[in-house]
């Protein structure tokens, strides 16, 4: 726990985009279709990782990890506002990327498929919105860490 607390310590801005980014990397695997694990060629992903998906599932895993280390590294040496400006694209950005992947799943389920088409809807549109408050409630608290830490550091001694 103390190496957890350690890095959102010591960069609490890497953290408002962190659960879109590994929700994004989850559903994206999680939402390949049943013929993707017999043929890697028939990966869904609209992004230009998707030769990675094509290559092997693991070499999507393994490189996401990779890219979660840079970015952690990336965001902690940048400076305002670009550290700021680049955190919250990512986060708006994998949180519509992973979005479209929970509709997909949901829209998959038999229990969806054979509902009401209103209330299918309905449910997605809940569920869709929750998540979006979870992100948003996770990287405002991450932000405002952030900031808090700003103001600390730049508060002159006596």
């Amino acid at each position: 726990m103390g190496f957890v607390r350690s890095l959102t310590t010591h960069n609490p801005l890497f953290f408002s985009f962190f659960l879109p980014l590994a929700a994004d990397t989850t559903l994206t695997l999680v939402g390949q279709d049943a013929s993707y694990w017999s043929d890697f060629t028939t990966a869904n992903e609209a992004a230009p990782l998707r030769f990675l998906l094509t290559t092997h599932p693991a070499l999507f895993v393994f490189v996401s990890l990779a890219w979660y280390a840079v970015l952690y590294w990336l965001i902690k040496k940048l400076r305002d506002p670009l550290n700021l400006m680049i955190a919250i694209s990512l986060m708006v950005g994998h949180t519509v990327g992973s979005e479209s992947w929970i509709v997909k799943i949901l829209l998959s389920q038999p229990a969806f498929i054979e509902m009401n088409r209103r209330v299918a809807v309905t449910m997605i549109w809940s569920t869709t919105v929750g998540y979006f408050l979870l992100v948003g409630i996770v990287g405002g608290l991450a932000l405002s860490a952030y900031l808090r830490q700003r103001m600390v550091s730049h508060t002159p001694t006596s």
